[in-house]
C-alpha cells in the first residue's frame, strides 16, 4: 500500500524518525519497504483565477489572471479555459517540466520561462497543463489531460502550487502481509501508536447528531450470506457532480488514485482513511431493487474499465433484477456509474468472503484497490457507519436510508491461551502478567482469566486471528521480538544412513542422466481440464482456492507435466527432448487422499541431426524401450516382460505395453496417442515410459555388486527361427534367456524379416546369442545342447522353425 506522509500526518504524529520507524516496524511484521521523497522542480508556480478572456488572433487569447490582487497578463492557446477558472500559473523567471519526446518515449526536464512576446503584447505568466507541473499521465481522466490542468474551485488563489498539491511530499510503500485491518490511514496510525511510534491524532469517527436519514422501502435482497454476510445501501438524492475539492485531489494524487468527480472521489477518500471500500451507482439506472447473487453460466458485464467481462458460474455479483451492475468488491459495471448527468445516486458498503473475492480476482485478473482489501478481511462493524458518514459528504439534499441487510451478526471469536504452550513454542520464559499485556497491547481483550490460561476475545478489525497460534504471533509482534535473546539450539548428531528410497531415486537419476537424458522439475499442481484426458476425475485431488486456473488439482500422473514441458519447448523450436522426472502423485483410494512416488520419462524429435557423413535419427518406441530396459538391467532386474494388453485411451493402440515383473504391473511404455497431442498443438510424436516408484523398490538391488572383467574369451551362435506373426519378440526372449542358463551373456535381435516366400502370416527372426563363462573357455559341445533344448521349445510352444545354427 502507498502512503502518503503529508496525508498520514493528518491522522499520526511521529515520535521518531522514518529510519527508527522503519527498522521497528520491520520487527512487527509491517514491512516499510520503501521510503520514496518526491522532489519538484517549480519555482514561482501559484494558483490564478481566470478574470477575463479574449481573443487576439486566430488561435491565441489574452487572460488576465489575479493571483492573490496582482493581475498577470497570460498569453494562451488553450480551448478549455473558462471566465472564473482557479488554473496553475507559472511567472516569468519560475521553472517547470517541459516533456521531450524520443524514440523510446518521452520524459519530462526542467525548463525556466522567459518573457515572451504576441503581437506586441508582452506574456507575463504562462498558464500550466498537467505535464509542465509534474502530475503522471496516468493518474488522470481523458478530460484532465485536456488542455490546461483545471483546479477545484474551492482553490485558494494566489497558493504556492508546490504546497497545494503536495508536491514536495515523501511515499512509504508499506507491506502488510495478511493484515485487512492496517490497509488504512487510521488503521495504521493505530497500529503504530500500539508499537510506541508515536500519536493518533485523528481516532474517533461518529455521526453529526444533526444528521438525519429519510426512511426507505428499497429493497435489498442477498442470495447468499455466506459470501455476502452484510450489505448496506443508501440513497442520496440531487446531487450536484462536479469536481472534486482540492484537498480530496492532492489526497487522491499523491498515492496515485485518479480523481473522476466528488461522488467517487469520496468512495475513494473513505476507503483510504478508513478501510471500507465503498462503491457508488447511478440510482436511476438500477431496476427495482438490488440482488446480491452469484453468477450463472455464460452472463457477461462491460466493467468501469470498458472491457467485457465473461463471468464463471459462482462469482459473486451485484445485480438489479435484470442483469448484473457490478462484480461485488471487486470492480464495478459501466452501465452503472456515476457521471456529470447523475442526479441521484445509490451508495453501496458492504462485507463479502474473503475467499470468495480473492478467486474472482485471479479468475479475471483484475487488482483493485477495493478488491485487496476485500481478500485480507474487512472490520464487518464499520459497514453502516462509514457509508452513512461518507453519504453526508455527497451534499443531496434528501438522504434515504440506510437500508442494512445484517441477518447473521459476527460473533467475536474467543480463544484460550495456554501460558506454558506460549513458553514453549518461543523458548522464553514470559511471565503470564507479560503475556495478557502484550496481547492487551494488541488490542485482545481477556474474557476469562484461569491460573493455566486465559480466553481472549478478538476485536472486529482482526478477522485474521483465529486460533491460539494466530494468538501467539501477535504476542511476540507486541511484546517485541528484539527482546527474545538469540539462542543457538541444541543438536545431536547421530550416524547417518541413507534409507533405500533415497538410494533408488539418486541410482534412477544417475543412471537415466547416463542416458543422455535430462532431469525436470514440474509443479504438483496442473489444470483438471487437461488431467481429465488420463485419468478418472472422480480420483483427483481440487484445490479449494486455486491461485490459478490452470493449477487447480493435485497432478494423478507425471505424463501430462512432461507433456506440457515438450508443448512449452516445441513452440519455443526447441523440438529434440529427452527428459525425466522422479515424484509425487496424489489421488483419492476409497475416500482416502494418498500420494505416492512415480519415474517418468520422455522423448521427442531427433536423437541424432544430419551432419556430414550422418543422416537424421529420430527417438521411436525401441529408443525408449531401450532406455527402459537399461535402466531395470542396471538396477539389477533382469526377469521383466513387457506385454501388450488393455492399452489406456492416451497411448498408441499398438504402441504401447504393461511392464510386468513377477506378475505384477510396475508402469506402462508407448507411444503418446495422435488425440492428446492435438490438445497440445504438437505434431511430432512422444514416447514415453512411467513407473511406479514403490513397487519398483520390492524388486530393486539396492546394492551395487561389481562382477570381475571375463577372463576367458566368448563364444557368439547366430540363430534364425519362423514364427507367426502375432508371436510376440518378448515370448521369444523368454525362452532363450531360461534356456541360456548362466552362460548365456547377451541377446541381440539384429534381423527382422517378413515375405509370402517364408509363409503367409510368418516372419523370420533372426538373433545372437553371446556365450561366455568365468570358468573356461566355451567350446561349441557347451553350447549345441542348449540351442537344441531352445530348438524343441520354439517347435513345441511357438510352433515356428529354426533355420540356422551355427
Amino acid at each position: 500500500m502507498k502512503i502518503s506522509l503529508n496525508w498520514f500526518k493528518e491522522f499520526f504524529k511521529f515520535n521518531l524518525d522514518l529510519k527508527e520507524t522503519e527498522e521497528i516496524c520491520l520487527l512487527k511484521g509491517i514491512e516499510i519497504e520503501n521510503i520514496n521523497p518526491k522532489k519538484t522542480v517549480l519555482e514561482k508556480c501559484f494558483s490564478g483565477k481566470v478574470l477575463d478572456i479574449n481573443k487576439i488572433s486566430e488561435n491565441l487569447y489574452l487572460c488576465k489572471i489575479d493571483i492573490k490582487g496582482e493581475i498577470f497578463k497570460s498569453i494562451t492557446s488553450a480551448t478549455n479555459i473558462n471566465q472564473g477558472d482557479v488554473v496553475p500559473v507559472v511567472l516569468n523567471g519560475g521553472k517547470i517540466y517541459k516533456t521531450v519526446f524520443k524514440t523510446n518515449g518521452k520524459e519530462s526536464n526542467p525548463t525556466t520561462i522567459k518573457p515572451v512576446e504576441f503581437n506586441g503584447i508582452l506574456s507575463e505568466a504562462m498558464l500550466l497543463s498537467y505535464d509542465e507541473i509534474g502530475i503522471p499521465e496516468e493518474n488522470l481522466s481523458e478530460k484532465q489531460k485536456n488542455g490546461i490542468f483545471i483546479l477545484p474551485s474551492d482553490t485558494d488563489i494566489g497558493e504556492n502550487l508546490i504546497d497545494l498539491l503536495w508536491l514536495n511530499d515523501t511515499i512509504l510503500d508499506i507491506k502488510t502481509n495478511n493484515r485487512g485491518d492496517v490497509l488504512s490511514l487510521i488503521g495504521l496510525a493505530e497500529e503504530f501508536e500500539r508499537y510506541g511510534l508515536g500519536i493518533v491524532k485523528k481516532r474517533g469517527y461518529f455521526l453529526n447528531k444533526k444528521d438525519k436519514f429519510n426512511k426507505s422501502d428499497f429493497k435489498i435482497e442477498i442470495k447468499n450470506i455466506e459470501l455476502c454476510p452484510r450489505y448496506v445501501g443508501i440513497i442520496i438524492k440531487d446531487v450536484n457532480v462536479k469536481t472534486s475539492s482540492i484537498n480530496n485531489l492532492r489526497k487522491l494524487l499523491s498515492v496515485g488514485l485518479r480523481p473522476v468527480n466528488n461522488i467517487v472521489d469520496w468512495t475513494n477518500v473513505f476507503m483510504y482513511e478508513y478501510g471500507q471500500p465503498l462503491h457508488a451507482f447511478d440510482f436511476d439506472k438500477i431496476d427495482t431493487k438490488i440482488v446480491v447473487r452469484e453468477a450463472e453460466a455464460n452472463e457477461k458485464i462491460v466493467t468501469l474499465d470498458g472491457k467485457e467481462r465473461e463471468l464463471e458460474e459462482g462469482m459473486l455479483l451485484i445485480c438489479d433484477i435484470k442483469s448484473p451492475i457490478a462484480i461485488a468488491g471487486v470492480i464495478g459495471g459501466k452501465d452503472t456509474e456515476v457521471n456529470d448527468d447523475t442526479k441521484n445516486v445509490f451508495l453501496e458498503s458492504a462485507n463479502f468472503s474473503p475467499q470468495s473475492i480473492s478467486k474472482t480476482k485471479r479468475k479475471l485478473k483484475i487488482e483493485t484497490e477495493a478488491g485487496n482489501r476485500f481478500e485480507k478481511g474487512v472490520d464487518i462493524e464499520k459497514t453502516e457507519l462509514i457509508g452513512s458518514i461518507c453519504a453526508f459528504n455527497f451534499e443531496g439534499k434528501e438522504i434515504y436510508g440506510p437500508i442494512d441487510i445484517y441477518s447473521k451478526p459476527y460473533i467475536k471469536e474467543k480463544i484460550e491461551l495456554r501460558y506454558d504452550r506460549v513458553r514453549k513454542i518461543l523458548g522464553v520464559g514470559l511471565s503470564n502478567k507479560d503475556i495478557i499485556n502484550s496481547l492487551e497491547k494488541g488490542g485482545f481483550k481477556v474474557i476469562e482469566q484461569h491460573e493455566s490460561s486465559s480466553i481472549f476475545e478478538c476485536q472486529y478489525f482482526r478477522p485474521d486471528v483465529k486460533s491460539e497460534i494466530d494468538l501467539i504471533e501477535e504476542l511476540v509482534r507486541y511484546y517485541g521480538i528484539e527482546k527474545i535473546e538469540y539462542s543457538i539450539p541444541s543438536a545431536k548428531i547421530d550416524s547417518y544412513e541413507e534409507d533405500n528410497t533415497k538410494k533408488l531415486k539418486k541410482r534412477i537419476k544417475g543412471i537415466l542422466t547416463s542416458l543422455s537424458f535430462n532431469e525436470v522439475i514440474t509443479l504438483s499442481l496442473i489444470d483438471n481440464n487437461f488431467l481429465y484426458n488420463f485419468n478418472d476425475y472422480k480420483n483427483l485431488i481440487e484445490i479449494l482456492n486455486p491461485l490459478r486456473n490452470d493449477q487447480n488439482v493435485l497432478r494423478s500422473s507425471l505424463l501430462p507435466s512432461l507433456l506440457k514441458i515438450a508443448e512449452r519447448n516445441i513452440k519455443n523450436r526447441n523440438k529434440n527432448l529427452a527428459i525425466f522426472e522422479i515424484g509425487k502423485i496424489y489421488y483419492i483410494d476409497n475416500n482416502e487422499c494418498k500420494e505416492t512416488d512415480e519415474v517418468s520419462a520422455l522423448v521427442t524429435g531427433k536423437r541424432v541431426e544430419k551432419y556430414w557423413g550422418e543422416s537424421d535419427k529420430e527417438y521411436d518406441y525401441f529408443y525408449i524401450k531401450g532406455a527402459l530396459e537399461a535402466l531395470l538391467n542396471e538396477l539389477g532386474i533382469k526377469n521383466f516382460n513387457i506385454i501388450n494388453i488393455n492399452p489406456k485411451t492416451y497411448f498408441h493402440p499398438y504402441r504401447y505395453g504393461k511392464i510386468i515383473i513377477s506378475n505384477e504391473e510396475i508402469g506402462e511404455i508407448g507411444e503418446i496417442n495422435s488425440k492428446i497431442l492435438s490438445l497440445l498443438s504438437i505434431e511430432q510424436k512422444i514416447y514415453v515410459f512411467n513407473l511406479n516408484f514403490e513397487k519398483l523398490l520390492n524388486y530393486t538391488n539396492i546394492k551395487t555388486y561389481y562382477k570381475e572383467i571375463p577372463k576367458y574369451p566368448s563364444l557368439t551362435f547366430d540363430i534364425s527361427m519362423i514364427i507367426n506373426k502375432n508371436i510376440k519378440t518378448s515370448d521369444v526372449l523368454k525362452i532363450l534367456k531360461e534356456e541360456g542358463d548362466e552362460i548365456l551373456y547377451k541377446i541381440l535381435l539384429f534381423d527382422v524379416y517378413e515375405d509370402e516366400k517364408i509363409g503367409k502370416n510368418k516372419k523370420s527372426l533372426a538373433f545372437s546369442l553371446i556365450f561366455n563363462s568365468n570358468i573356461k573357455t566355451l567350446k561349441d559341445s557347451d553350447v549345441f545342447p542348449i540351442i537344441e533344448r531352445i530348438e524343441k521349445r520354439i517347435e513345441k510352444e511357438l510352433k515356428g522353425t529354426l533355420r540356422k545354427k551355427y
